[in-house]
């Protein structure tokens, strides 16, 4: 067993095959560089020469597009529109709070509607108060909406 064994690594050592790195300078791509010193540009970059273009790396197209469309997700996350649901339910609450504004002006400005409104409670099994509560606990709510506003 032993001498298949030392075979075998004399074998691989025989037939040791060069994988990969062939292309690069200097042998592999963890080999040395084969820049000598600065050049003064950044990323050791040589412009190209005059009239020319410089010509992108094959990851540059990704990259850059890739950051402007996490940057344009980014700032429409902070600044865009506002879609929140607050947001689309806030003109309907308005219309109907205005609409109950006015049936409870109607309500106090009128006597026969308050009797009116009282006998249909009555007929419920309700206390005829329970009208007059409901238009308390709006105006509650109304004044604790200015404070918590700031008004």
């Amino acid at each position: 067993m032993a001498a298949v064994l030392r075979r075998a690594g004399a074998q691989l050592l025989r037939n040791n095959i060069q994988r990969g790195g062939h292309g690069w300078p200097g042998g592999s791509f963890w080999a040395e560089g084969t820049q000598t010193g600065r050049n003064g540009y950044i990323f050791g970059e040589t412009p190209p020469p005059p009239g020319q273009k410089r010509k992108w790396e094959s990851w540059e197209l990704i990259f850059y597009t890739g950051f402007g469309i996490a940057g344009l997700t980014a700032w429409l996350t902070l600044y865009g529109p506002d879609n929140s649901l607050q947001a689309w339910a806030r003109p309907h609450a308005l219309a109907e709070l205005a609409e109950e504004d006015e049936k409870f002006a109607a309500y106090a400005a009128d006597s026969s509607l308050q009797q009116e409104m009282a006998d249909k409670f009555t007929a419920m099994g309700k206390h005829p108060d329970r009208y007059y509560d409901a238009v308390m606990m709006r105006n509650e709510f109304a004044i604790l909406q200015a404070k918590h506003n700031g008004a």
